[in-house]
């Protein structure tokens, strides 16, 4: 992480610490701006990390909510199976490993509350981790999609209306301008707990852009007048000034076409100015608007071919597309989404950026996954397998490569397109005869497996 966005998370894990210690709080809603859902998951992995200063224990329950009558299940399942993943991982032995004795009960109902299912599982769970009462154990929800928000919300309030352990909290995001759990909070104000944490991408941004100008000014840098100018259209993003934004996108655009006539270097500054009226109109909710963007993003990353080093304009092009295939996502628009993220994994495999390459791959596979086209996410998975001789192990466990790698195992129909001793040929010289444990480990643990480095 950069300084600017290394402070963002620690202060945001401070705001979480002093929500979770207040008396009687069962749920910390998130509240978040659409545009920083990256820096949000980024935090979500910073929890789990080994390498803070957090004391609490924190378990990351990532699923859609299908409906109230299945919810409960589908957590409880998910529970189990990070318990199963963590008894049989293998961890070095410097590390304190404490194996976990403990099963869901799902007789554990409750007619008129679905919710009763998990919370009573979950606060015995809790009381088995933490039988004095401390430390604090949280339960994120990372929600991939709620079908029907009236059902959530019903849920959700059955939930409140039972005790929560004493060691247990929950947390939950909501974004700004949809605030799906507002009524809730209204009215369980004593148990939910609204935060805004300090994820602001746009200013981290800036941040670093300030530091960037002021170098370039000190030198008598050619760019120092563009880069003030595109600080000032950062911060008109921030503010939500439209007219200051108008202002200062023209002012950049008149410098990038004066001075890429004389170096075509400067077409990847107007894709940095689309980029940032793409993301404005995102947080904005002008889903159109930012399509528009980033559309204008793509075409201008195409003219660089031919004009500066390739590697580069393919790295261009390949984060024009992954703006297109976001903003689709959003739109709900899953099937174009994926086949725009199939073609950001092209470009920037011509360019050598496999670690992105893959990524996309990750996110069109998701996709048909949601769209139920089994055989294209399959192809997706094969497709980044192909490339795992481009990644060493110290490269697989610092990328999302390895969920990649577990969802190719895991696909039904993967044994008609590649045997599982293919796949164990291949990642045995990397990740060692533990590697599919390790994988699953990987999921729960959300890449921080900087302790894993002596194991291959």
């Amino acid at each position: 992480m950069s300084n600017a966005i290394q402070q963002q998370a620690d202060r945001m894990l401070h705001q979480w610490e002093q929500a979770i210690s207040q008396d009687g709080v069962k749920l910390v809603r998130l509240m978040v701006k659409t545009e920083d859902i990256s820096m949000l998951d980024a935090f979500y992995q910073y929890m789990l990390g080994i390498d803070t200063d957090q004391q609490d224990i924190t378990f990351l329950l990532e699923l859609p909510f299908s409906s109230r009558e299945t919810f409960s299940k589908e957590i409880l399942t998910q529970i189990d199976t990070t318990i199963e993943e963590w008894n049989t991982a293998t961890f070095p032995e410097e590390l304190p490993f404490r194996r976990i004795e403990w099963k869901a009960d799902y007789t554990e109902t409750k007619d008129g509350n679905e919710a009763h299912l998990a919370v009573s599982n979950m606060n015995a769970f809790v009381k088995y981790l933490c039988p004095e009462g401390t430390p604090k154990v949280s339960f994120i929800f990372k929600l991939l999609g709620i079908y029907d928000e009236a059902d959530f919300n019903k849920w959700l309030e059955q939930a409140l209306q039972l005790p929560f352990d004493k060691a247990m909290v929950w947390g939950i995001a909501d974004y700004v301008g949809f605030d799906t759990m507002k009524e809730i909070a209204n009215r369980y104000e004593k148990d939910v707990i609204s935060i805004s944490p300090d994820i602001n991408l746009a200013k981290a941004a800036e941040q670093i852009a300030e530091q960037l100008a002021q170098e370039a000014s000190e030198e008598n840098s050619p760019d120092a007048n563009f880069r003030m100018h595109l600080i000032k259209l950062m911060r008109a993003t921030n503010d939500k000034n439209s007219t200051e934004i108008d202002k200062q996108t023209k002012l950049c655009i008149d410098i990038i076409l004066d001075r890429v006539q004389y170096d075509p270097n400067w077409i990847a500054q107007l894709v940095v100015v689309y980029t940032l009226l793409h993301s404005y109109h995102i947080g904005m909710k002008e889903l159109d608007n930012a399509l528009f963007f980033a559309d204008k993003a793509i075409e201008t990353a195409y003219l660089s071919e031919g004009k500066i080093d390739s590697t580069s304009s393919f790295k261009l092009q390949g984060n024009a597309y992954m703006l297109k295939g976001n903003v689709l996502i959003l739109k709900k628009e899953l099937r174009t989404g994926a086949e725009v993220y199939q073609q950001g994994a092209d470009t920037y495999k011509k360019g050598g950026e496999f670690r992105l390459c893959c990524e996309c791959l990750r996110v069109a596979a998701d996709c048909w996954h949601k769209l139920g086209e089994a055989d294209k996410e399959l192809d997706s998975y094969v497709k980044a397998f192909e490339l795992v001789d481009k990644f060493s192990a110290d490269d697989i466990w610092s990328s999302t490569y390895p969920l990649l790698l577990l969802g190719l195992y895991q696909h039904s129909e993967r044994h008609r397109v590649m045997p599982t001793k293919q796949i164990e040929q291949a990642l045995l010289p990397l990740l060692g005869e533990n590697w599919l444990t390790l994988l699953h480990s990987y999921k729960h643990n959300l890449g921080h497996y900087e302790q894993y480095s002596d194991l291959v």
